[in-house]
């Protein structure tokens, strides 16, 4: 059984993961944003990125991998229980 900690990070990385794969961009700005607030850190750089594809109208391919591109350090950050760096 997971606890209250566990449940959240489980809970964040869905949220991410989920957000990726649909290529939601409005739910991603919201699980990174929500990362940002759990673990005191910083919204991640690469999220200027991914205004900008989202500016010059980036395919669905482009913005998921832009969104990746973010979510793999912040996924791994949140699997490893780091705060930010």
């Amino acid at each position: 059984m997971l606890n209250e900690e566990q449940a959240k990070e489980v809970a964040l990385l869905h949220k991410i993961q989920f957000a990726v794969e649909t290529v939601d961009v409005s739910k991603f700005y919201e699980a990174i944003i929500l990362y940002s607030m759990e673990y005191d850190c910083t919204v991640p750089n690469g999220v200027v990125n991914l205004v900008e594809a989202q500016e010059r109208k980036a395919t669905q391919d482009e913005l998921k991998q832009v969104m990746q591109e973010i979510a793999i350090p912040v996924i791994n950050s949140i699997r490893t229980s780091k705060k930010c760096e």
